[in-house]
């Protein structure tokens, strides 16, 4: 399956959407920083312990959405 395949609102075609914002390069560094200096190990507990959505629809509204979840 190709990204242009993916359904519209699915984990992965959420994710590729992302980059395409003109302050992803902010958004990128900030959730960096945050995953950093809160997360212990971030590489080792990924699988399980922590995860970061892109573009969830979890309160979204016509006028706003949410850019990212870290659970």
């Amino acid at each position: 399956m190709t990204v242009a395949a993916e359904p519209t609102n699915s984990p992965l075609s959420r994710y590729w959407r992302l980059p395409g914002r003109s302050d992803y390069r902010t958004i990128r560094e900030l959730l960096a920083r945050y995953i950093h200096e809160t997360i212990p190990d971030p590489v080792v507990t990924t699988h399980g312990m922590w995860t970061l959505a892109a573009l969830p629809a979890t309160k979204q509204s016509k006028s706003w959405r949410r850019l990212a979840t870290v659970n």
